[in-house]
């Protein structure tokens, strides 16, 4: 794959990893407002989980479409564009009144968080050398939690000052700064010897006619099914069924997300230092299965929270794993967004499918140990997924 020359920009880098940390703040923003907002408008468990979700509904939808048109149209547009979006739209939900304009924003905010999270590794790629490439897109991979661990942090504060609304107001001014900065960083351009855009059906064709875009997006979409499943409803279960205040609920999340950014990390670290994409999945896989087993035990309560920071702990080597291999499994330079988009569409599918599913699934048992068996089954798909991404590799190789 084409690298920018000259150095790493580890600055930009890093502004672009803050970026996505506040794009992703947007998503689990919901998450400790979600009590409240249930009480409010009176929303069922199964109506809570889906407006959890709807911000991965556009993703879903048109992931690699999304992926080819920022191929197409350029990557730092869609930056700002995005940033745009999720600005306006928080901006609006803090005055909604009626909850379906509040699910529509919710969609809205889906379409910020796509554009940026199809954009800014693209750029990454752009601003680091082909030695740093694998840790660049390891650190990328932490904008999730990052944005998760800061939310559940400053959420009980902002929910305190201002309720769910203040925490709306909050991010859509955290954002309308970001964006100011985007419109003035400068960006290393588009590398001389890069292919030229190609019309957005052709580099879906491209990617389509590849099994290991696919693979990383699959595997992408069983960890984040079990990964956004746990962090939509921990916090509840904290506030509702063990009694723990509000601010210490969101203490004991944010510690749990945040470990997450320690896997992305080593992924990143063991990647640059030849360990394979498809062995780290197996070994995620099987180190998450182990957490499950922990989560949903009889064990007491400490120890299964254990559960929680290990899943995620573990579990965070997924997307620095997948970040990391979208350039390897890109059929060209010409399509590294489009693969990105299609890896964003399967990150999003498990983010969306996760919380509703685990609801349905309590709510049908009436135990939230009932959700083991859909951790285990995600992990032993992960698992072959795992093994078929390594086999691929090894294809490639001359």
């Amino acid at each position: 794959m084409e690298q920018g020359p000259g150095e790493t920009r580890w600055g930009v880098i890093t502004f672009l990893v803050v970026t996505g940390s506040v794009a992703a703040a947007h998503l689990f923003k919901l998450s400790p407002a979600l009590p409240f907002l249930r009480a409010e408008f009176a929303l069922s468990l199964v109506a809570g989980g889906w407006l959890f979700s709807l911000t991965n509904g556009l993703a879903v939808a048109v992931g690699i479409a999304a992926g080819s048109f920022v191929d197409r149209f350029g990557y730092r547009r869609m930056l700002i564009a995005g940033l745009v979006v999720l600005t306006i739209a928080a901006g609006l939900g803090g005055f909604v009144q009626i909850p379906a304009i509040l699910y529509v924003l919710r969609l809205a905010e889906g379409f910020g968080y796509l554009a940026i999270s199809i954009a800014a590794p693209s750029l990454i790629v752009r601003e680091a050398t082909a030695r740093d490439r694998p840790l660049a897109l390891g650190f990328w991979g932490i904008f999730n939690p990052a944005g998760g661990a800061a939310i559940f942090l400053a959420g009980p504060h902002l929910l305190a000052a201002g309720g769910w609304r203040g925490m709306w107001f909050g991010l859509a001014a955290a954002t309308a700064v970001m964006l100011i900065a985007a419109l003035v960083l400068k960006l290393r351009p588009a590398p001389a010897r890069a292919q030229a855009p190609q019309a957005i059906l052709t580099n879906i064709a491209r990617t389509i006619r590849h099994a290991g875009p696919w693979l990383v997006a699959l595997i992408f979409a069983f960890y984040t099914l079990q990964y956004s499943a746990l962090m939509a409803w921990l916090p509840s279960v904290l506030i509702s069924e063990k009694g723990i205040a509000v601010q210490t609920a969101g203490l004991l999340a944010a510690v749990v997300i945040a470990v997450n950014i320690i896997g992305n990390l080593v992924a990143g670290f063991l990647i640059r230092r030849g360990f394979g994409h498809g062995g780290l999945v197996i070994l995620t896989a099987a180190l998450m299965a182990s957490s499950a087993a922990l989560i949903f035990s009889p064990l007491p309560d400490l120890v299964r929270y254990m559960g929680c920071v290990g899943l995620s702990l573990f579990g965070g080597m997924i997307p620095g794993t997948a970040f990391a291999a979208v350039p390897e499994v890109a059929p060209s330079p010409a399509e590294l967004g489009t693969v990105n988009g299609l890896v964003v569409q399967g990150s999003n599918l498990g983010q969306m499918a996760g919380p509703p599913l685990a609801a349905a699934l309590v709510t049908f048992t009436g135990s939230w140990s009932s959700l083991f068996a859909m951790f285990v089954m995600a992990n032993l798909v992960a698992a072959a997924l795992g093994l078929a991404l390594r086999k691929a590799a090894a294809k490639r190789r001359p």
